[in-house]
């Protein structure tokens, strides 16, 4: 099953109950690299705030540009996408591009209208962030863990002795440490190695192959199967020599022609769901089963599980009655997580701020022919 949420995504998370989800895996979009449209949200200040007074941010008022935000305000690139159908080639006169790049601040609150991901002050993006990771620390369960994807951008341009230009900014590990701050367990960085990464233009350091996936808890001791990766079917490379899973991941970039720009991979949400999650939950305190598996298992049993592996009860509750984990995603675009989640037997919510990407999402969610049958080959209690 499936819940829709539609618009704001602070206004969609207040939607969701305390405690309710099992796992998230999220990319917001990344900042200074692309406009997804006129999808303009109000993010608040740090101060109450009635009546705003509000400031237009010029693009001679941005602190400092990456790379793909200067190609943007200069008017070159293919870098407004107006909802998944199209790309636009942009100039300055143009109005799409004139619309994309407009935001505004209040004076008095900090208040910021705009497009996520095209703040004219990096830190303010990190800000807008955070806010978000306060929802999802309060939806997440105890036992539950938070995947986000999120890159890294370099500066193309400054201003006022802001920073010097080529600086790699460092956004993913600024806001995981504000994070922690915040009560959020830093557990690990995935490298997600790119094989088929696009090629760069910059010849004076490495080309760029790879993004992170940073994984958070709420606790120290959370649910984790370290065999869900592992099954007969997978086809991921970990780079790992034995039967513990490794933090590179080998995943190919997907390429939806004419829908989202940068969805996820299959392979990457399902590596992910499988293991946060359990199939099966309690009905009555929602505590996943764990997997039933004898921990002397040889390498080579390991490495080739039936897809279908068993699960046994965790809790000490009376009832033998069982539910489904949930999987949140925020940010979900074409829907590639809660797909995934479906086909895996676990129910999602999907989170958009995009009526058209609503659309598109609905298309694959029907039209897609599933590797499994829905309710079969994700696990058994049998």
């Amino acid at each position: 099953m499936v819940q829709k949420l539609i618009g704001h995504v602070l206004d969609c998370l207040k939607q969701v109950p305390d405690s309710s989800v099992h796992a998230i895996f999220t990319s917001p979009p990344y900042w200074g690299v692309r406009s997804y449209g006129s999808n303009f949200s109000l993010w608040p200040g740090e101060k109450e705030c009635k009546n705003h007074q509000w400031k237009e941010i010029e693009p001679k008022d941005h602190k400092i540009r990456s790379s793909s935000s200067e190609r943007m305000l200069q008017g070159r690139g293919n870098i407004i996408d107006s909802g998944g159908s199209r790309k636009y080639r942009i100039v300055n006169e143009d109005p799409k591009y004139l619309e994309a790049i407009k935001q505004r601040v209040c004076t008095l609150c900090g208040a910021w209208e705009g497009q996520l991901g095209l703040e004219y002050d990096p830190n303010m993006y990190i800000y807008h962030i955070l806010q978000v990771t306060r929802e999802l620390y309060r939806v997440l369960r105890d036992d539950g863990t938070f995947w986000l994807n999120i890159d890294d951008t370099y500066i193309s341009k400054s201003s006022n002795g802001y920073m010097p230009k080529k600086n790699l900014l460092g956004i993913p590990f600024k806001l995981a440490f504000l994070m922690q701050e915040e009560g959020w367990y830093w557990r690990h960085n995935i490298i997600w190695h790119k094989p088929n990464a696009k090629p760069e233009t910059i010849y004076d350091r490495p080309w760029s192959s790879h993004e992170y996936i940073l994984m958070f808890s709420k606790s120290e001791k959370y649910f984790y199967n370290r065999y869900g990766a592992f099954h007969e079917n997978s086809k991921i490379t970990f780079w790992n020599n034995g039967n513990v899973l490794r933090s590179v991941w080998s995943v190919p970039i997907s390429n939806l022609k004419d829908e989202h720009v940068a969805p996820f991979p299959d392979l990457l949400a399902e590596t992910i769901i499988r293991i946060s999650t359990s199939p099966f939950v309690c009905k009555e305190c929602k505590k996943p089963y764990e997997p039933d598996i004898s921990p002397r298992l040889s390498k080579k049993d390991i490495l080739n599980l039936p897809i279908d592996m068993k699960y046994k009860k965790a809790c000490n509750c009376s009832t033998d009655e069982r539910d489904k984990s949930v999987v949140l995603d925020p940010f979900s675009g074409s829907g590639t997580v809660s797909i995934t989640a479906e086909r895996l037997g676990r129910n999602s919510i999907y989170m958009d701020i995009s009526p058209e990407y609503e659309r598109i999402f609905d298309k694959r969610f029907q039209t897609c022919q599933y590797t499994l049958k829905v309710g079969a080959g994700y696990g058994s209690t049998d």
